[in-house]
């Protein structure tokens, strides 16, 4: 007999990171069954005191997932470095196949701020967040930067240049359609090269909190932007549409332009694309659909993106592109 496939574990290993005594994390991974038969799991934590999980025990059935919430408690822990290991094991008639999830921890003796960026979302939402890249040399930068294959965040670009003490907006994109209920964590890695010299990658921590009512953050707050009524004449049950009005400032010139939906699918925008001379606009129209879609709140940011068109303007070669966020709220009750 073949022995079992073995489950394949996303993320792996799993870092909780800095932690003081006293609290606890919580972070989810999502098992998953790569072959063709339905397999018996099992976790084992290996007794350690301070990691347990809502469930150890299940069946997957071929090609599928089950979230799995880990959680840290370091109520009984002093301050210092914590390993550990997670196996899963899929079990066949007569043999099994484990996956082994090394597990860290740190407790420091005085927790500093946490820096990085924090998402808070519905299921089936997507929400955007600016970040500000700078360039404090003299010489021109070229920077990269990584979201390390996390399939629940994206840019709205990778890479570009930064002139001498320039400051430029990057837009970052949670969404949680593909997910459940539950914490996540990523590594944003930016990597730049000045005067044909590397420098060493600076890497920022995200995290997505993800329930039926997110949790926000305690400062003060901006109000939320409008982005137009809905044209009742135009509604169909089920369906809404939202004029939305894209204009191009005249010292633009020519532009090309992109508006994205953030990655869910209960909106869509026409047209996605277009071109606008210095001056012009263009309109566009957001069709969100409730049909289908459980009792709850939804929430996304059409992202529209302004591109100088090199073709018609070579002088504006090497111009970064501008995006802005629009938010988009649906209720479905």
């Amino acid at each position: 007999m073949m022995p079992p496939e073995p489950l394949i574990v996303n993320p792996n290993p799993l870092d909780f990171g800095p932690l003081p005594q006293g609290r606890s994390k919580t972070f989810q991974v999502l098992i998953s069954n790569p072959s063709q038969k339905t397999l018996i799991w099992h976790a084992d934590s290996d007794e350690t005191s301070w990691l347990t999980l809502d469930k150890s025990i299940g069946n997957i059935p071929p090609g599928e997932q089950q979230p799995v919430s880990v959680k840290a408690d370091t109520g009984s822990l002093a301050s210092g470095n914590y390993a550990a290991t997670l196996t899963f094991t899929s079990e066949g008639d007569n043999s099994s196949a484990s996956v082994k999830v090394p597990i860290t921890l740190t407790i420091p003796d005085v927790l500093p701020p946490a820096v990085g960026l924090s998402f808070s979302l519905f299921l089936a939402s997507s929400k955007t967040l600016p970040l500000a890249l700078t360039n404090r040399d003299n010489q021109i930068v070229n920077w990269t930067a990584d979201t390390g294959g996390t399939n629940w965040l994206t840019l709205d670009r990778n890479k570009g240049t930064l002139q001498p003490h320039e400051v430029q907006t990057l837009y970052v994109t949670a969404n949680s359609s593909s997910l459940q209920l539950g914490d996540y964590a990523a590594t944003l890695t930016f990597s730049s090269e000045a005067g044909g010299m590397q420098s060493a990658d600076a890497r920022l921590p995200v995290e997505l909190h993800i329930s039926l009512k997110p949790y926000s953050d305690d400062g003060p707050h901006s109000p939320v932007l409008g982005v137009g009524q809905p044209i009742a004449d135009k509604a169909v049950p089920g369906k809404n549409t939202i004029s939305l009005q894209v204009t191009n400032p005249q010292e633009n010139g020519q532009v090309k332009w992109t508006m994205s939906t953030g990655g869910v699918n209960w909106v869509t925008v026409e047209p996605g694309a277009g071109i606008l001379q210095g001056g012009g606009q263009a309109t566009v129209v957001a069709t969100t659909d409730k049909r289908g879609l459980p009792a709850g709140d939804y929430r996304t940011d059409l992202i529209l993106t302004f591109a100088f068109d090199t073709d018609v303007d070579p002088t504006k070669v090497g111009r970064e592109p501008t995006s802005v966020p629009i938010p988009i709220e649906l209720t479905v009750p």
